[in-house]
C-alpha cells in the first residue's frame, strides 16, 4: 500500500511538473500565452508578429509538442515566416479576419493539422512553402462566398476541400482603450460603447469589411472623439446618432458616406478635421456654439444649400448661406446645392480658402472683391458653367497651389480693372484664362437674392464700384450709403 502510495504520488508530481504556462511577446503589439496542460497557444494583440528564421526561432518553438490548437484575439495583421514551424502536434489553427499575409514557411511540416479557418474575406498572401508537408485534402473553413477565390489565391490553391462558413449576423470588437463596438448585420445597426477616444491601430476601422452593411450608427457612453477615417466609405449609412460627449471628429471621419444627408453635430463639438465629411451626401449642416475649428474641405462636395451656425458660435460666421471666418476675411465654403447662379463675394473678404467653390455647377457668374489677395488649391474647379468672372483686385490675387480655375472654360470674359489687363495677361491668370478684359464701364449684375435690404432693386457696376439701384429711384452704395 506504501508503495502504491509513493508511485501516485510521483505520478500526480511528474503530470505537475509537465502542466505548465509560458508566455511572452511575439511583436511590437502581440503577446503569446500557451497553456501546455490544454495544448492551447493564445496570440493576443495587433499588428504584425516578428519576423522568424533558422536563427531566430518562435519563442514557444521549444514547446512546440505541447501545442494543439493556435487561437486569436485582438487584430493581427501577419502570422510571421516559420511561426509555426515544425509545429507536428497541432490539430487546428484559427486565422482572424485581420491577417493579411502568412509568412514563408509559417506552417511549414505541421502534419498532424486535421483543418484550418481562415476568416478574411480576401484571402491572405502566401509566402513559400508556407503550407508544405500538410495534407492538401483537409478541410479549410472560409467565409460565406469566397471559397471559390480562394480555390485559386496562392498556396491556399494547395487545398482540395474548401468549405464556407455560415455568415454570422453579429461582428464586434475594441476600438479604443475603453471602446467597444458591435454590428447587427440583420439590422445594418453599428453600435459604439464606451468612454474616451476611439482608437485602433490599423489603416482601417475594424468594421470596414462591414462598412457596406451598415445603414446606422449610434455613439452611447461618454465616446470624446470619432477616429480618422472612422467610417469612409460607408456608403449605405443614412443615420447617425452622436452623444453629447464628443468634442472632435476627424479627419475623413465621414467621407464618402454618400447615403447620409444630414447629421445633428453636439453642442460641445469642438473641431471637425479636414475632409472629414467630404463627399457625403449632406444636404444640410448646423454649425454650433462651440465649434472652433474646421480642417480644411471639411463638407467638400456636400450638396448643401446652405450653412447654418449657432449664434452663439464666435469662430466662424455664416452670410445667405455662406461660411466664413469670424472675421469675414477668409471665405471658407460656398454651399454648391445653392440654387443661385451668380455670387458676389463680399468687399473685406481677403483669401478664398481651398476647395470654397470646388463643383459649385450652379455659379454662372462671379464677382471678386478688391480685398482679394489670395485664391487657394482647386478653389473653383470644376466650376464648369460658370460665363464670366468679374475681379476688382489691381493686383492679381494670388493662386495659390494647382487646378485653381481647372475645368473652367477658358474663353470665358474675365473682367479686370482697365489699369491691370496686362498684369493680369502675365500672371498666373494667363495659365487659366485667355480673354481677360477690362471691367466695363457700367456693368449690370444679375439679381441674386430677395432679401429685404435689397429686394426688389438692382445692382450695377461703375468703373469698378457696385452700386445699388432702388425701386424708388434712388442709388446707394454697398455700404448702405445714399449716392447724390
Amino acid at each position: 500500500m506504501r508503495k502504491l502510495f509513493t508511485l501516485l504520488t510521483a505520478s500526480l508530481c511528474a503530470v505537475a511538473m509537465h502542466a505548465a504556462t509560458y508566455n511572452g511577446t511575439c511583436g511590437a503589439a502581440l503577446t503569446w500565452t500557451l497553456d501546455t496542460e490544454t495544448g492551447v497557444l493564445l496570440i493576443d494583440g495587433t499588428g504584425q508578429m516578428t519576423t522568424y528564421n533558422n536563427t531566430s526561432l518562435a519563442p514557444w518553438y521549444e514547446y512546440r509538442e505541447s501545442i494543439t490548437s493556435v487561437q486569436f484575439t485582438g487584430s493581427p495583421t501577419t502570422i510571421s515566416r516559420q511561426a509555426f514551424y515544425n509545429c507536428t502536434a497541432m490539430k487546428t489553427i484559427e486565422i482572424p479576419a485581420s491577417v493579411t499575409g502568412i509568412g514563408q514557411q509559417a506552417l511549414f511540416n505541421c502534419t498532424g493539422l486535421t483543418s484550418i479557418t481562415c476568416h478574411a474575406v480576401t484571402p491572405p498572401s502566401t509566402g513559400a512553402q508556407c503550407f508544405a508537408k500538410i495534407s492538401t485534402s483537409i478541410p479549410v473553413y472560409v467565409p460565406q462566398g469566397s471559397a471559390a477565390t480562394y480555390a485559386e489565391a496562392g498556396l491556399w490553391s494547395f487545398f482540395t476541400n474548401f468549405q464556407e462558413m455560415a455568415a454570422p449576423t453579429v461582428y464586434d470588437g475594441t476600438c479604443g482603450e475603453n471602446m467597444t463596438w458591435r454590428l447587427d448585420i440583420e439590422t445594418g445597426v453599428l453600435t459604439i460603447d464606451g468612454t474616451g477616444s476611439m482608437y485602433y491601430s490599423e489603416v482601417n476601422a475594424p468594421w470596414y469589411d462591414y462598412r457596406g452593411l451598415i445603414t446606422k450608427v449610434e455613439f452611447w457612453g461618454q465616446p470624446t472623439s470619432i477616429e480618422n477615417a472612422a467610417f469612409e466609405g460607408c456608403s449605405n449609412l443614412v443615420s447617425v446618432t452622436l452623444t453629447g460627449w464628443i468634442t472632435k471628429i476627424e479627419s475623413n471621419a465621414f467621407s464618402n458616406c454618400s447615403s447620409l444627408t444630414t447629421i445633428n453635430l453636439p453642442n460641445d463639438l469642438e473641431e471637425i478635421g479636414s475632409f472629414a465629411f467630404a463627399d457625403a451626401g449632406l444636404s444640410y449642416i448646423y454649425l454650433p456654439a462651440a465649434l472652433a475649428t474646421i480642417g480644411e474641405s471639411a463638407f467638400r462636395s456636400c450638396p448643401l444649400t446652405e450653412f447654418q451656425i449657432s449664434g452663439l458660435n464666435t469662430s466662424f460666421s455664416v452670410q445667405k448661406g455662406v461660411l466664413f471666418s469670424a472675421d469675414m476675411k477668409t471665405l471658407l465654403a460656398y454651399p454648391i446645392a445653392k440654387s443661385d447662379t451668380a455670387y458676389i463675394v463680399p468687399e473685406g473678404v481677403e483669401t478664398i480658402a481651398n476647395y470654397a467653390f470646388y463643383k459649385a455647377t450652379n455659379l454662372k457668374k462671379i464677382t471678386l472683391p478688391e480685398s482679394l489677395g489670395k485664391i487657394g488649391h482647386q478653389a473653383f474647379r470644376n466650376c464648369s458653367a460658370l460665363t464670366s468672372l468679374t475681379c476688382h483686385a489691381v493686383t492679381p490675387p494670388e493662386l495659390s497651389g494647382a487646378n485653381v480655375f481647372q475645368y473652367v472654360d477658358a474663353s470665358i470674359p474675365v473682367y479686370v480693372p482697365a489699369e491691370s489687363v496686362e498684369t493680369y495677361s502675365a500672371s498666373a491668370w494667363r495659365e487659366y484664362f485667355s480673354n481677360i478684359q477690362a471691367i466695363p464701364e457700367t456693368q449690370a449684375i444679375e439679381q441674386t437674392d430677395a432679401s429685404a435690404t435689397f429686394g426688389g432693386s438692382r445692382k450695377f457696376l461703375r468703373n469698378g464700384v457696385l452700386y445699388i439701384l432702388r425701386p424708388d429711384g434712388k442709388t446707394y452704395n454697398a455700404q448702405g450709403a445714399q449716392i447724390q
